[in-house]
């Protein structure tokens, strides 16, 4: 499948690919899939700019810059993970989660979450995938790493946002489990349809007060 640019926008879930999502099949490839730290946040800022520079539609992303990452690990309000190539070290592909907690923004306001369940709510915020490394099925493996993350934590709804004529992206959001519920108009009048994915109760780990623990920071 041929693809220019590939992103979703939590308001951005920004899952983002370019060119042809099947170029590397059959290439001898390994990665390795692990958590972020604040440290890492200004690699994964160029990386998110990097692949936003190749894009057509521009207007369809807001790309985060690397000091709003890394602030954003360092106070533990979202959590990152990164895909890089075993034999090289070199950074792939990441993908970025943030926590909302009950503020305005949160999406679960939209779905009709209760002021008790809004800290179960995480927004998949941000995903990119390095040209030369597409067609490994990375975003979906980073996808499903923080997945099961965020069930450990206790969260229990996942949000996204894409633009509707994204095809592409919709039919991915929705291919991963994603059910749409709203349309509406976002983020300086751009048209969106929210998507939310519900983790069981036997799926989630540890209790939501726990969410913004220091645990989990490095």
């Amino acid at each position: 499948m041929n693809c220019s640019g590939f992103f979703w926008t939590f308001g951005r879930i920004r899952c983002i690919f370019m060119g042809n999502d099947f170029a590397n099949r059959g290439t001898d490839m390994k990665f390795q899939i692990k958590k972020a730290a604040p440290a890492d946040g200004q690699a994964i800022g160029d990386l998110i700019g990097e692949v936003w520079a190749g894009m057509e539609k521009k207007e369809w992303y807001v790309p985060d810059d690397g000091e709003q990452i890394r602030s954003l690990l360092e106070t533990g309000e979202g959590i990152a993970f990164l895909a890089e190539e075993e034999e090289t070290g070199e950074l792939a592909g990441v993908f970025v989660v943030v926590f909302p907690g009950k503020g305005e923004k949160n999406l679960g306001r939209e779905f009709g979450l209760s002021e008790e369940e809004l800290p179960l709510a995480a927004h998949m915020d941000s995903a990119a995938v390095r040209e030369k490394f597409r067609g490994f099925g990375l975003q979906r493996r980073l996808m499903e790493t923080a997945e099961q993350a965020l069930a450990d934590r206790g969260i229990r709804y996942l949000f996204c946002t894409a633009h509707p004529e994204n095809l592409y992206s919709q039919n991915n959001i929705r291919g991963l489990g994603y059910e749409a519920f709203q349309r509406k108009k976002m983020y300086g009048g751009r048209m969106r349809d929210l998507f939310v994915k519900r983790i069981p109760p036997e799926g989630c780990g540890k209790d939501a007060a726990n969410l913004f623990s220091t645990e989990d920071k490095e």
